[in-house]
């Protein structure tokens, strides 16, 4: 889904639609709407009423039995129906009805192709209406959005409309006056033969403003280049040419449009590399034997659901377009780079042996040790080659996956190492979070949980706590702990989401899985009041509760209010105070028990 909320489907719609002929009869035009709506809409049943100037009235019906049964449906109005009104019901309506509801969506494509049809036929009524009548046409010919080109028999310009002076730049109108239509180098020898017989003709074709310039033949403010359909009638009268008429538009928009199309169809939006689709159909290409050896290279991204998760999906695109950034560097321009997947990319490597293609993987390798982000970037690989023509390169493809899966699973610890060092680098690097203090509140914390005999294994789960409760910081944007004043309600609802980021990224490693709970719930309080769940009492992990008390503790006595007062003792007459209200009050009673808080009692 793109920002305009069309999906790939809806441009392949959007390009037939585009490609909707220019009508040249009546019959051949209803036809060709009929299939299209029926293909690309599932449309059951279709009315087309149109009425022309002098009153008269043209009908196509598809799917209908009586015109009386077409006139109830349109007092009705069912949902499964669509109903345009072309040109405000000038030139009449079409109908079209589905055999379920009409979404929004369809709605939608429904109206773009009634707006295609309606501005076909408006040229095709506007061409009727020129040859019908010299006055009618004089209008028309002035106020027309087309350009329109008016030639003799002889095939030499007369006049030109405002529409083709801004089309081609023209500055004075003069200076084209006499050019020679079948001089025009865009027209096929056929074509001519075709306009000479009494036949119309039209071509789409480039059209080039500097060639205009080189050679003189107009002054133009225009420059560069653009693709025009150009449609050329004959005018004749008693079966006699008397003239040409010339319509011409600027399709350019269009043309690049079904450009993006192309590009779309084939490649990656957030990398530009080759999507699966293009990657398969190469695939299938250079199955050949004059291709072997041919060798593939499957990766997977590592790290890209923790950077979604973490940092939100920008980041984890700039992630996918950083690595296919270094595929592109390492491999050769020959070669065929393709996002496979959300975070599988492969790579189709032809007259290629399994030794440069291992080369190629070494490449991508050092290229990834040498990237400077903050998440290290790497990338598992697998590559196999088929060397024998009778081997299925379905196989190949499994083996190239299966190195990689076995890649992946001997380094994983590592990687995971790796990435959860990083993201320590960045608390430290960009938060409030400091070595020292997580020092100091393990050391409290581990007094607390001998106190309470918690297991070994809870022992240690308080040593990662006391370092990974905050590790959701990293999300945070660095300016919000550097701004030396007050945050504000937006900041602290921002700074508050740390607790559900640091849960995702626990849960992403099984050395903090075990302490992910505590890592959401350690700004819980006793009262209920606390966040993200609003959790009270003894709902709240034992973990949790014991780092909120030592992870408050430090802050008071390192804070401002504290930072000179040597006994400690303004710090716990503070936890003293919120016992019961945002700390466990037997925690707090076990906290005071090992600290020297007799002071307290003066």
């Amino acid at each position: 889904m793109n920002n305009t909320g069309f999906n790939i489907y809806d441009l392949f719609v959007f390009y037939e639609i585009a490609s909707l002929s220019y009508p040249q009869g009546f019959d051949e035009f209803m036809e060709e709407i009929t299939e299209k709506s029926t293909r690309l809409f599932g449309t059951r049943r279709l009315a087309v009423v149109l009425l022309s100037e002098n009153g008269e009235k043209k009908e196509h019906y598809f799917g209908f039995k009586s015109k009386q049964n077409l006139e109830e449906m349109l007092m009705i109005k069912p949902e499964n129906s669509f109903v345009y009104y072309l040109d405000g019901g000038r030139l009449g309506f079409m109908y079209f009805e589905n055999d379920h509801k009409i979404s929004l969506r369809g709605n939608k494509l429904y109206s773009i192709f009634s707006k295609r049809i309606e501005e076909l036929l408006k040229a095709k009524f506007m061409e009727q209406n020129i040859k019908e009548s010299e006055e009618k046409f004089k209008n028309i010919f002035l106020q027309s959005p087309l350009g329109i080109e008016i030639y003799d028999k002889n095939g030499r310009l007369l006049e030109v409309n405002r529409a083709f002076m801004e089309i081609f730049g023209v500055v004075n109108p003069d200076e084209v006056k006499g050019f020679r239509l079948f001089e025009d180098h865009n027209l096929q020898e056929d074509q001519k033969a075709k306009l000479l017989g009494g036949e119309a003709v039209r071509y789409e074709t480039e059209f080039d403003f500097d060639i205009v310039k080189s050679m003189r033949l107009y002054n133009t403010k225009k420059s560069g280049r653009m693709h025009i359909d150009c449609s050329i009638t004959p005018l004749k009268l008693n079966y006699e040419i008397y003239g040409y008429i010339v319509i011409v538009q600027d399709i350019t928009e269009r043309k690049r449009n079904e450009e993006k199309i192309r590009y779309l169809t084939f490649h990656d939006n957030v990398t530009g590399l080759y999507n699966r689709h293009y990657f398969e159909e190469e695939l299938k290409r250079l199955d050949v034997e004059r291709q072997l050896p041919l060798s593939m290279i499957i990766g997977d991204l590592n790290g890209l659901k923790l950077v979604n998760d973490t940092f939100g999906h920008f980041e984890g695109d700039e992630l996918l377009k950083k690595i296919a950034d270094i595929l592109r560097r390492a491999c050769r321009k020959e070669d065929i780079i393709a996002r496979w997947g959300g975070d599988e990319f492969a790579i189709l490597l032809p007259k290629t042996g399994k030794k440069t293609a291992e080369q190629i993987c070494m490449r991508i390798e050092n290229f990834c040790r040498e990237d400077e982000g903050r998440i290290p970037l790497s990338i598992a690989l697998g590559c196999a080659t088929k060397e024998n023509h009778l081997e299925d390169i379905n196989e190949v493809l499994n083996r190239a996956e299966d190195a990689m899966y076995r890649q992946k699973s001997m380094e994983g610890s590592e990687v995971r190492k790796r990435l959860l060092l990083a993201l320590k680098r960045t608390l430290l690097e960009n938060t409030d979070e400091t070595e020292e203090h997580m020092d100091r509140i393990k050391n409290l914390a581990l007094k607390m949980a001998e106190k309470l005999r918690l297991s070994e294994e809870q022992l240690n789960s308080v040593k990662l706590l006391a370092e990974f409760h905050d590790i959701g910081k990293v999300a945070v944007p660095e300016d919000l702990f550097r701004k030396g004043k007050p945050p504000t309600s937006d900041e602290i609802i921002l700074m508050q989401k740390h607790v559900e980021t640091g849960y995702r990224i626990a849960i992403s490693f099984p050395e903090l899985a075990g302490i992910a709970e505590a890592i959401l719930h350690h700004h819980e309080r006793w009262d209920g009041k606390g966040y993200p769940k609003g959790l009270k009492g003894e709902e709240i992990p034992i973990l949790a509760r014991i780092i909120s008390i030592v992870d408050s503790y430090d802050e008071l006595i390192h804070s401002m209010s504290y930072e000179n007062n040597a006994d400690c003792i303004g710090a716990l007459r503070e936890i003293k105070r919120n016992s019961g209200i945002i700390f466990d009050p037997e925690l707090v009673d076990l906290f005071m028990s090992i600290n020297d808080s007799t002071s307290l009692n003066h």
